[in-house]
């Protein structure tokens, strides 16, 4: 699911290229679902590390921004293992882990 505006190259380039460079560079969620109080923005990693922590807290507000959403969004990291230090980030976060 891509969020974000991406970026633009210019309008000096065709407007083909430059949707497909801004399409290129938004950034993509691993998965979206829906339920019927809240939304989940997944993110999906072998080892639950810093970078998920960035991902799902920027993806979180992206897709609140960009759809408009005012409701509850759930943060889910799926992963095999997690960071002890990462996943006491994860928790003041309120980020939701499910090992796999």
């Amino acid at each position: 699911v891509h969020v974000g505006e991406g970026v633009d190259v210019g309008s000096e380039y065709d407007i083909m290229l430059r949707w497909m460079w801004r399409t290129l560079t938004q950034l993509r969620i691993d998965a979206v679902g829906r339920a019927k109080d809240h939304v989940a923005v997944f993110e999906v990693k072998r080892r639950g590390d810093v970078t998920a922590v960035g991902q799902l807290v920027t993806y979180s507000e992206l897709w609140r921004r960009q759809t408009g959403y005012r409701g509850r969004i759930r943060r889910v990291l799926v992963c095999e293992d997690v960071h002890p230090d990462v996943e006491r980030v994860l928790k003041r976060y309120q980020v939701d882990i499910i090992r796999v």
